[in-house]
């Protein structure tokens, strides 16, 4: 079976000078962990995790409340400065099979699927 009859196709996307709250948020909102960061035209450029969020904020964000110098810091925080930018990616005519042995080759847990244009 190919890449292209299991993907995502309703794909939710950040554009890199967005907010990291914003992807936080969409996270969230979609239930996701892993958000493919795209141009306006939609060209893939990086992609960012829940990881990346949680290792750019301070720890005083998980055990105790930011000041508000600190809030101020981290929302202005870009999606840009913490993403991945070569992500690693995979084209719809590859299989599954071929899809797995990156995911577990590279040690990622997203394989977004972009097509060679």
């Amino acid at each position: 079976m190919f890449v292209s009859r299991s993907m995502t196709r309703k794909v939710i996307r950040v554009d890199p000078d967005a907010g990291i709250f914003k992807a936080q948020e969409l996270m969230a909102e979609n239930k996701i962990r892993h958000l493919p960061v795209t141009e306006p035209n939609g060209r893939l450029i990086g992609i960012v995790t829940d990881r990346d969020i949680r290792s750019a904020l301070p720890y005083k964000f998980f055990k105790e409340s930011p000041s508000e110098e600190e809030k101020k810091n981290v929302s202005q925080l870009k999606i840009k400065d913490i993403m991945t930018r070569d992500a690693i990616t995979i084209s719809p005519t590859y299989t599954i099979q071929d899809a797995l042995l990156m995911i577990q080759d590279a040690r990622v847990g997203a394989l977004p699927v972009v097509d060679e244009e």
